[in-house]
């Protein structure tokens, strides 16, 4: 048994072992601390200007300029006079600027990121959360280099500092890791950026304390910080009262809520900024119209016995053709892994043996099958703002041309507008898919008269035989009608398809080109 005096001789000794190590444990900590902030920047910026290219070199350069200058402004101060009250200091005030990020993102962001640049805004909102908090991490490494100069004076600085940048760096690597396989597939964004807050002030205020340089000011900081924990917990329970569910996939932000669409009650499901799926609540009526062109399969006679839906959204297609098709079998390519099992409790997907389900790259799927299908339908672009670059070039529909039998059906839901002005993000796609499928038909959802961004179906035929769509009013199938087909259909002869380039893997400009039509269209 050990006795106290024991008892506390082995805690001195810990104590002893462990304080030469605890300044590296923190950097290590702070260094973790970045990278979790930085990955969920992304998903913090993705409801307002999509999981863009604009939207991933904003985040990058405004935390690597801001750590930079806390770089360079923490080697000046260190030189002054680097103590370690100073050091916790910094990182007391990094992990306040931490909290309010999410204030910031519920009171700031709805009101403004919309109304901003789909370019240049990431820029700015990502200024404005960002900087703060990634200037006062930068700040520690520099300060750290010399304070523990000062404890192991005969320690050469080029040791030193390749010890405080190796365990950072290592931080930095653990807090990308976890962040990316446990933190956002298991916890909310808010969640994580409020807890990555409070550990920092936590620390902080630890080594606060221990240095004796705050007597009664602690209380006032935890009193501080838990208003704003608090106050944040409160915005998002007012936010989400109208919200049936929303949390963080593994690809956005996924939420499901219910509204109105002609006087009907309907659910939709949207995955960062764009409405992916939804249903009448009181009918099984398609919420969307450019999901009844699924219906257009019909009028080619293909036979169709196997079927392979590229994105799930709600499942509510795949549904749809089960039910009206006994005998077909489908799967379905769905990367987000939470959608099927959200689809059977909120959009009434039934169990069927008809339906397998793959949690995989539409694409990757493409690559890996054997299989031969009569029909795909690819659907995986969530908004015009979550373009999947890699579903957009030649390859990829070589890969879909492939896959299909002959007189198959290769179908795309696109979002594009009419404008043929240089560059165009729809007619290069349209130039690229008929290099693949030159028996290929397009339709405008909503009109060719209609200049703003909508629905185009692309459609592939696999065969030799022509259909005539310019005088076909109206078509249904099982109930679907779709009507003004004529007003609808994009004779593509009329089009000057010469001056657009060909999406390939190598190049293809996708967020260049959807931001310039976007620009247009704001």
């Amino acid at each position: 048994m050990l006795n106290k005096r024991s008892t506390d001789n082995l805690v001195l000794k810990v104590v002893k072992i462990l304080e030469p190590k605890i300044l590296l444990i923190v950097l290590f900590i702070t260094g973790a601390s970045v990278l979790v902030i930085e990955v969920t920047a992304i998903r913090v910026l993705a409801p307002y200007f999509g999981s863009t290219l604009y939207s991933l070199s904003s985040i990058l350069a405004v935390i690597l300029g801001a750590l930079s200058w806390g770089y360079l402004v923490g080697g000046k101060l260190s030189e002054k006079d680097a103590n370690e009250k100073s050091f916790y200091i910094f990182i007391l005030i990094a992990g306040i600027s931490v909290l309010i990020i999410n204030f910031l993102s519920i009171f700031l962001l709805p009101s403004v990121g919309h109304r901003l640049s789909y370019v240049y805004g990431p820029l700015l909102i990502s200024s404005i959360l960002f900087t703060i908090p990634s200037f006062y991490l930068g700040v520690l490494s520099p300060y750290a280099i010399e304070i523990i100069k000062k404890r192991k004076p005969k320690d050469g600085l080029g040791k030193i500092s390749s010890q405080v940048i190796c365990i950072s760096t290592i931080g930095s690597i653990f807090g990308s890791i976890i962040t990316g396989f446990f933190l956002i597939p298991n916890f909310g964004v808010e969640t994580i950026v409020n807890s990555t807050g409070i550990l920092l002030i936590l620390i902080g205020l630890a080594g606060i304390t221990q240095a004796n340089l705050l007597k009664k000011s602690p209380l006032k900081i935890i009193i501080f910080s838990i208003f704003i924990f608090s106050l944040n917990q409160t915005l998002l329970k007012i936010r989400n009262e109208t919200i049936l569910y929303t949390n963080d996939g593994l690809y956005g932000r996924i939420s499901i809520y219910d509204t109105y669409k002609d006087n009907k009650k309907i659910r939709v499901l949207t995955q960062d900024v764009g409405a992916m799926s939804g249903k009448f609540l009181e009918s099984d009526d398609l919420a969307f119209d450019y999901a009844k062109y699924l219906s257009l399969h019909n009028l080619f006679g293909t036979n169709l016995k196997n079927a392979l839906f590229i994105g799930g959204g709600a499942y509510t297609l795949p549904d749809l053709l089960i039910k009206n098709l006994p005998d077909v079998m489908v799967d379905i390519a769905e990367v987000e892994p939470s959608l099927y099992y959200l689809s059977k409790e909120y959009f009434g997907l039934s169990s069927s043996l008809q339906l397998t389900n793959y949690i995989i790259d539409g694409r990757k799927f493409l690559n890996d099958t054997d299989k031969k299908y009569d029909l795909i339908f690819a659907d995986a672009y969530a908004s015009i703002l979550s373009v999947p670059v890699h579903m957009s070039t030649i390859e990829f529909f070589q890969k879909g041309f492939d896959a299909l039998n002959d007189n198959g059906l290769f179908m795309a839901n696109i979002i594009g507008d009419l404008d043929e002005s240089l560059p165009s993000y729809l007619f290069s796609e349209i130039k690229t898919f008929k290099e693949v499928f030159p028996n290929s038909y397009f339709f405008a959802s909503e009109g060719l008269l209609t200049k703003y961004p909508q629905n185009i179906i692309f459609i592939g035929f696999k065969s030799d035989e022509r259909l005539d769509f310019k005088d076909l009013k109206e078509t249904s199938f099982s109930g679907i009608q779709i009507r003004n087909l004529d007003k609808k259909f994009m004779d593509i002869d009329r089009y000057n398809l010469a001056k657009h380039i060909i999406f390939t893997d190598n190049f293809s400009p996708v967020e260049a080109y959807t931001a310039k039509y976007l620009k247009r269209n704001r």
